[in-house]
């Protein structure tokens, strides 16, 4: 007996793709017309190096960024050229019109849905892999890394390497199959780091899903993984020398590995409990737990342990006599582990938890919601009467929470005025509130949610742009004591000198000025900081009102 009724087969794949698309574009519509948000001013909007699609060659050669005085290491700690490459070619079409942006995300995500369903077709029967596909299409969990244009990275290294598992599923494996794998590998490592989740995943479905010589396709599964491992090395640290990224910017990187360790219960439970109910979705989570209380840690963990515990239990019981449920159980377990463990804080990250971080893991833990419910079909006879009116339950309540959710995203004041509501401990939304009313000369209120920020994290990342309202105030004395506040946590910060020469030499000391100017010069010989140390050594006026 199949636990989904027997309509589903008479869909063919191009009604399910055309269902899938369709579905796709009713929920996320109302996100088209959203604005820019957060970093997708730095990625895309002002980023000089992707408004041009004759610069992406130099993308797989260099950082992201164009170097300069204001963002001297962006160039050295960002690389992920596939992205780049594609916001540029995007831009060339789109401008800076973000329809053109959010569109192709969009479309993106839901060829991902489509992927996971031929995937999961490999595990499942037709009913089962529709629904949890569709339950991946429209869960709201997913909708930062769908409408956020920054964190399109998420989507475009999952679809090459869901590419990779599908034509790794294929029968017929020659030495082309070899190949095309191996690039697609290498291109979701040059869409983001995370890619080498599918290396890992790549080889242990070969093992388990190969019955004849297991030898020979793990064998073939680690030199497609370990080849694009080496071109992506070769083009990062050979080519770009582009180095990871060790800029502080959330409290959770300031802390100790073991600091971090008492986070993971916590950490596993947000990930768990928000899949299982999406209410609260907010960005810029970066919480740290600062005493042990029930809700911080005891209660998250007891929760996890349930949960992994009764994963490991099902597993022993379905292993003799279901053994290919089993391997299945094994393999979608992986996935999820991996995926959930890249993102446990163990190599610190910058956020405590981000829900565009779980795009990977849903799938793993989809699959293991499959083969548990495969079990329950066969096993135990569960009837399917319901199951069409539940499923279509389920996913019209979450394509609607995915609706609600894309109205928050409509521009930065809607979003983060949102989201603090309940995220009060996140500096990062204050601080992105305190810079958008500067930029909009509300400065009022930009000094109340700057002030908040540097309460939460008192930081280089905080008390710049507080002393860049002040100095637009010409409240040249708060702005000295905020830039050399900022100067404490990050001597070598350029825009901190550059801005306290200006600051100093507005109050006056000229001495002062000059001192600071000339440790930015000597830190980056750029045309700012030759500009304003030329200004101050001609006794000439320092604009910063623009």
């Amino acid at each position: 007996m199949t636990f989904f009724p027997s309509f589903f087969d008479n869909l063919n794949t191009k009604h399910i793709i055309l269902l899938f698309f369709t579905l796709g574009m009713i929920i996320y519509a109302n996100s088209l017309f959203n604005s820019f948000v957060g970093d997708d001013f730095a990625q895309v909007r002002n980023n000089q190096s992707v408004h041009s699609i004759w610069n992406i060659p130099s993308l797989f050669t260099k950082g992201a960024f164009s170097k300069g005085a204001f963002n001297e290491n962006a160039e050295i700690n960002y690389y992920k050229p596939l992205l780049s490459s594609t916001f540029a070619l995007i831009y060339f079409f789109s401008r800076e019109n973000p329809l053109g942006f959010h569109l192709i995300q969009i479309l993106i995500h839901i060829t991902n849905s489509v992927l996971i369903y031929l995937i999961f077709r490999y595990f499942f029967q037709k009913g089962m892999s529709i629904f949890l596909s569709l339950l991946f299409l429209t869960h709201p969990f997913n909708t930062e890394a769908v409408i956020y244009i920054s964190n399109l990275q998420d989507p475009l290294f999952s679809l090459f390497g869901l590419l990779a598992l599908y034509v790794s599923t294929r029968k017929h494996k020659s030495t082309h199959t070899t190949s095309l794998v191996t690039g697609l590998l290498t291109m979701s490592l040059l869409s983001k780091e995370t890619g080498v989740a599918f290396l890992l995943i790549i080889p242990v479905f070969n093992y388990l899903n190969n019955k004849k010589n297991k030898k020979e396709a793990i064998y073939n599964g680690l030199l497609q993984s370990s080849l694009a491992l080496l071109i992506y090395a070769f083009l990062r640290f050979a080519v770009a020398q582009v180095s990871f990224p060790q800029n502080i910017i959330v409290p959770i990187q300031t802390l100790s590995f073991w600091e971090r360790v008492i986070h993971v219960p916590k950490i596993v439970f947000f990930y768990l409990s928000t899949f299982v109910y999406p209410k609260d979705l907010v960005v810029y989570q970066s919480w740290t737990i600062k005493s042990f209380t029930l809700q911080n840690f005891y209660i998250p963990l007891l929760a996890d342990t349930l949960f992994f515990s009764g994963i490991i239990l099902f597993g022993l019981l379905i292993y003799r006599k279901y053994r290919g449920l089993f391997k299945r159980l094994l393999f979608f377990l992986l996935w999820f582990s991996i995926g959930l463990g890249l993102h446990l804080q163990i190599i610190p990250l910058d956020q405590t938890v981000a829900d565009r971080w779980f795009y990977f893991p849903m799938i793993g833990l989809l699959g293991i919601i499959g083969v548990l419910i495969n079990y329950l079909a066969s096993a135990i006879r569960l009837r399917s009467r319901f199951v069409i009116p539940l499923g279509l339950a389920i996913i019209i309540l979450l394509s609607a929470r995915v609706i609600i959710r894309n109205s928050n995203w409509k521009d930065p004041s809607t979003l983060y005025t949102h989201d603090l509501k309940y995220n009060q401990d996140s500096y990062q939304i204050e601080y992105a509130l305190g810079d958008f009313f500067l930029r909009q000369k509300k400065f009022n209120e930009a000094e109340q949610h700057l002030n908040n920020a540097v309460g939460l994290f008192p930081s280089t990342r905080t008390f710049n742009p507080l002393g860049s309202l002040y100095l637009k105030t010409s409240r040249f004395e708060e702005a000295v004591k905020a830039y050399e506040s900022s100067l404490k946590y990050d001597p070598n910060h350029i825009p901190s000198w550059i801005y306290l020469a200006a600051a100093k030499y507005n109050t006056g000391d000229k001495e002062g000025a000059l001192y600071a100017i000339n440790k930015a010069y000597a830190l980056y010989p750029s045309a700012d900081s030759l500009k304003v140390l030329n200004a101050i050594e001609n006794d000439q006026k320092i604009n910063f009102q623009q």
